[in-house]
Order: structure tokens, then C-alpha cells, then sequence
């Protein structure tokens, strides 16, 4: 038997034979209790899940001794240092069954008088934000939210390092960091050129300009990123300020990928670099470049771009402020130049968030960026106020394509964390206000949107395999990797739930995939049959293109007859085929 406590309306199998009479479902549709059996969590390894990173040999993540006035979170002291007012980085040894939780860093609240009346009900976001590989892990405490610090300033860096964990060693300049990207032997960041001349490092970081380093776990050297002739080093742009790139790994002005063949993509400031790199007269522009961090030759791809940046393994996508389009270059075969994605030829578009080989998400903005990019409305529904996802599928069996998904990502859509993307599974939550002008409820409430508001934001997935846009019905608290977070073989989101007395709270839920076939084994209301199904139509068999030539809603990787409909599988004699098929049933 399986059972699974973490969703609303949890999965229990049962072999065949097996006895049910000690089973009962708890009220309201919940899980279904097996008597007599119990579980164990250590509370020393409780995780903020938004947090959770975890690669091969060790996993990490945040963990807060308490949080005032949240009583999802029991205080404890996990650190025993005899208080309750730490937020710990953890870290766990996989390879060793039953390790302890150790403790990489720690933000002491005691040190910040007055820290939790500043927060507030933000107390509960994470204050750490790391990017890990099996080699590298680089964190940093900003502040996004509010003044972590008390003395009256916002967007500081509070604590930052970067760390070679085969080595067990810091990496110089780190502590430094105005931004870092990560990705297996390989970490990019920027450090403002004041604080490389320094001793000591500066109370807090000093202003642009910044220079690039990048540090390789293969030659455990660090290199400044220059010009290959002149030696002059590149000044890279700083999107944010440092507390504002709270995601350590968000491709914004430059972006890591180690893969077969490594890459670096970064953005150059003409202006402090005072070059005219994209060739068109003046100096206002970012450029593109590509390092090969291998040889240390940097490419100048000549195109201006904004700040934002995707690296795959074979992919780089980019913004291409010239075209107003989102650019996709093809890393063995840069001499073709870019293939421009949601490209309408006289309205903008931009890209999306970072993408994967399989899915690069691109956004047609309707307000554009007048005079040069005027307003279009694309979907033809009255107004420039929307924003269309399309997706770019790079290696589609027919070749590469791009579909509109017919979603509407309102007011402002086209932000960088609009569609979360992880292989070929896409999550998006879509704006029922803006989908509205549709005639769509989309959570299912009997309404169509909020008056005068944005939102409700729901639930959407989209696999490359299969094509299809599942909508779950589900809630979501924004459309930001705050409020949806791929983890292992799964999803957590979380959902706001409205209390009798009108206060919101927080609902995490856990979506499945545990076949990994990029379909998760979770319920939605099918708008064909309007009956409620699984989206993974085999949920205990990958099939990542859902094939089902019978219709009948079980896949024909796991449908006892393929060819014959029949939903509820019934097989008399067990022999494999189901009765609807069977010449002798």
C-alpha cells in the first residue's frame, strides 16, 4: 500500500486482495488513515520548502527557530545556543542515512533589535537566497522586504559567501558579491570595482560599476573577465540593488551554464565600459557577450539587450531591445545569428523566465514601449493592457515551434518569474481578471475575476511533450517563485485561505510527479468531460506525451486495452487484459 498525506486528496493504492476494512478517509475528503502506523519527522531537518535546494550528495535549505505570531512553526532552538530567534542555513549529508542537519550560516535576529516588529508578517519569507551545484554554494542575506538592519536603509547586503564544498573552501571575493550565477564547476559574479581595492569589505556594497569574475571548480582559480586584446576588464551592469536580486540564480545580466560545452553569457554597460561594442553610433546600450570560461575568450554577439538573460545547455535566449523580441541563439551554431521568438514585427515582446532546452516561454506585451515599440493589441479584445504567453519548443519532433497558449498573463505580465519552467514542464498562474474578458472562471468559484484588482491567480501547467494546458483550479498567492517552487519530483505552491474573521493565511500544497514524465499525478476538473480526472493519465508509468487513442482518459502505456475505451479498467480474470477486450473475460 501507498499513502500520501501532503494534498488535499491524497492517492491510496491497494493491492489486489488487500483488506480495507481498518482503512477509514478522515472527514472532508482528506487522507485516508492506516491504523496502527505512525511516522517520525526529526524537527531538527524542518525545511522552509520554498528553500529546498538538493543535488546529488547533500541537500539545503532554511530553516527559522521561530517566527512570531506564525503558529504553522513550533519555536525551537536547533542551533542550541540557548535562544528561539535564529534563521539557519542548513545543510544534509545525503550519503549518509539518518545524518544530522548541520548548520552552514546564521542570521542572529538578537543582533538586529527590533528586527521582527520591522518584518512584520514577512518575518515568514526566507532572509537566506543560495544557488547550489554538487560542487559549488553561494548564498547571501539581502533585503527585499524590509530593514533587516535598523538603520533606516533598505537593499543592503547583509552577509554573502561562496563556498567550494569538494574543497571545503571560501572562494575570494564572495563575501563581496553584488550578484552570482551557478552551475556545476562554474560560478559567475559581480563585484563593484571599489571593493576589490579594499582590505576590508565595505559596510555595505559600494555603487556600480562591477566588474565580472568567474571562479572554476576544475583549476580552483578565480579569473576577472577581460577583453582578450586590450586585458581591459568587462563592466557588467547591477540590474538590482543587492537586496533586490534575491534569487541567487536569476538570470539577470549574466548567466551560467556548465554543460557540454560551458558558457557564460553577460551584459556589458557601453556606457562605463566607454565602447560602442553593438556597433550602432553610440554608447546607451547593454551588449551581449559569451565567454568560453574553458579558453577565457569572449565572444561580442553585437546585440543590445535588457537585463535579462537565459542559459541552457545548448540555448542562450535574451531580449533584443533593437528588434523588441526575444532572441534565441543556438550555442554550436552562433555564425547563424538569432531566431527572434513572439516576434509580430511592430509590437514588443520579451522574454519570459529562464528557460529550459525543451520550453523557452516568451510574452507578447500589448502596451509595448511607445514611441518605438507602439501599443498593439494583439488579442484583439479592446484593450493594450494584456500579456500573451507563447512558449518556443527548440526540439519539437517536427522541428522548432512556437504555440500560443491562449493564456493572459494581465497588467504587467512578461516579469521575469511569470512561467517557472523546470525540463519540460512549465507552471504558470494566469489572472483570472485578465482571462476573464474571456468568459473563463477559472478556480471555479461561480465568479469571473476580482472588481477592480487583478487576480485570482491560478494554477496552470503546460507539458512540451504532450501540449497540453492543465488548468488545476488551484489558488495561487502570486505568480512569482515566492508562491509556486519546483522541488524533486514534485511542485509546492503556496495558496491564500481567507479565516472567518477576514485575515488571510498561507496554504502550502504539494503537487506529484513522481514518474517524472513532466505530468503531475494530481486531480482537475476536465473540460471535456467535466468530470474530475488525474492529469497524469498513467501515474505510476512515465509517458510524457499522455497518448490515449481510445480517449477514455487512461494512457495507452498503462491501458488494458488501448484500443477499446474503458475508464474503469476492469480485468475479471486478471490476466492483464481488461474485459472491454478480452475474448475471454
Amino acid at each position: 500500500m501507498l499513502g500520501t498525506v501532503d494534498a488535499p486528496r491524497s492517492v491510496l493504492r491497494i493491492a489486489r486482495g488487500g483488506r480495507t476494512t481498518a482503512l477509514a478517509a478522515e472527514p472532508g475528503g482528506g487522507p485516508v488513515v492506516i491504523a496502527g502506523v505512525t511516522g517520525f519527522a526529526d524537527p531538527g531537518k524542518r525545511a522552509d520548502p520554498l528553500t529546498l535546494v538538493q543535488r546529488r550528495d547533500f541537500a539545503l535549505f532554511q530553516s527559522p527557530e521561530c517566527v512570531p505570531g506564525v503558529s504553522s512553526i513550533e519555536c525551537l532552538d536547533l542551533n542550541s545556543d540557548g535562544d528561539q530567534r535564529d534563521y539557519l542555513l542548513r545543510f544534509l549529508d545525503l550519503t549518509r542515512p539518518r545524518s544530522p542537519a548541520l548548520t552552514g550560516a546564521e542570521l542572529d535576529t538578537g543582533n538586529f533589535p527590533g528586527f521582527f516588529e520591522r518584518a512584520g508578517p514577512r518575518a515568514f519569507f526566507p532572509v537566506f537566497f543560495f544557488a547550489a551545484s554538487d560542487q559549488i554554494v553561494a548564498f547571501r542575506v539581502p533585503e527585499p522586504f524590509f530593514d533587516i538592519n535598523g538603520n533606516g536603509q533598505i537593499n543592503e547586503l547583509i552577509l554573502a559567501h561562496a563556498a567550494d564544498v569538494q574543497q571545503n573552501r571560501l572562494i575570494e571575493f564572495g563575501n563581496l558579491s553584488a550578484q552570482r550565477k551557478v552551475s556545476g564547476n562554474l560560478l559567475a559574479f559581480s563585484v563593484p570595482v571599489e571593493s576589490l581595492l579594499q582590505e576590508q569589505p565595505p559596510l555595505s556594497l559600494p555603487d556600480p560599476p562591477d566588474v565580472l569574475l568567474v571562479y572554476d571548480a576544475r583549476t580552483l582559480s578565480s579569473f576577472v573577465v577581460a577583453d582578450d586584446t586590450t586585458h581591459v576588464p568587462f563592466v557588467v551592469p547591477r540590474s538590482f540593488p543587492p537586496g533586490g536580486d534575491f534569487f541567487a540564480n536569476l538570470p539577470l545580466d549574466f548567466a551560467v551554464s556548465d554543460g557540454p560545452v560551458p558558457r557564460v553569457a553577460f551584459l556589458v554597460d557601453e556606457e562605463f565600459q566607454g565602447e560602442d561594442l553593438t556597433g550602432d553610433g553610440d554608447l546607451d546600450d547593454e551588449a551581449l557577450m559569451l565567454l568560453d570560461p574553458l579558453t577565457r575568450h569572449v565572444t561580442n554577439l553585437r546585440r543590445p539587450t535588457d537585463s535579462s538573460l537565459g542559459l541552457t545547455q545548448h540555448l542562450l535566449v535574451y531580449t533584443d531591445t533593437a528588434v523588441g523580441a526575444p532572441g534565441v541563439f543556438t550555442l554550436d551554431r552562433l555564425e547563424a545569428g538569432p531566431r527572434f521568438i513572439c516576434h509580430d514585427g511592430g509590437g514588443l515582446s520579451l522574454a519570459g523566465s529562464p528557460p529550459s532546452d525543451l520550453i523557452v516561454p516568451c510574452v507578447l506585451s500589448e502596451p509595448g514601449a511607445p514611441p518605438v515599440f507602439p501599443a498593439v493589441d494583439f488579442n484583439r479584445d479592446g484593450d493594450t493592457n494584456d500579456s500573451l504567453l507563447h512558449v518556443f519548443l527548440p526540439q519539437a519532433p517536427e522541428g522548432p515551434v512556437e504555440l500560443d497558449l491562449g493564456l493572459n498573463l494581465g497588467e504587467g505580465g512578461g516579469r521575469r518569474f511569470d512561467p517557472i519552467v523546470s525540463g519540460g514542464t512549465m507552471v504558470v498562474a494566469v489572472d483570472e481578471t485578465a482571462q476573464g474578458n474571456h468568459g473563463k472562471d477559472l478556480d471555479g468559484d461561480g465568479r469571473i475575476g476580482l472588481p477592480g484588482a487583478p487576480g485570482p491567480f491560478v494554477l496552470h501547467a503546460f507539458s512540451a511533450s504532450s501540449r497540453k494546458v492543465v488548468n488545476f483550479g488551484r489558488r495561487v498567492l502570486d505568480r512569482n517563485e515566492f508562491a509556486i517552487h519546483f522541488i524533486p519530483k514534485g511542485l509546492i505552491f503556496f495558496s491564500p485561505v481567507f479565516t472567518t474573521d477576514g485575515q488571510v493565511q498561507l496554504k502550502s500544497t504539494i503537487f506529484r510527479d513522481l514518474d517524472e514524465d513532466g505530468s503531475f499525478e494530481e486531480t482537475f476538473r476536465d473540460p471535456r468531460t467535466r468530470r474530475e480526472r488525474l492529469a497524469d493519465n498513467c501515474p505510476l508509468t512515465p509517458n510524457p506525451g499522455q497518448e490515449d487513442a481510445d480517449c477514455d482518459d487512461v494512457g495507452d502505456a498503462c491501458d488494458n486495452c488501448p484500443t477499446v475505451p474503458n475508464p474503469d479498467q476492469t480485468d475479471a480474470d486478471g490476466d492483464g487484459v481488461g474485459d472491454a477486450c478480452d475474448p475471454t473475460p
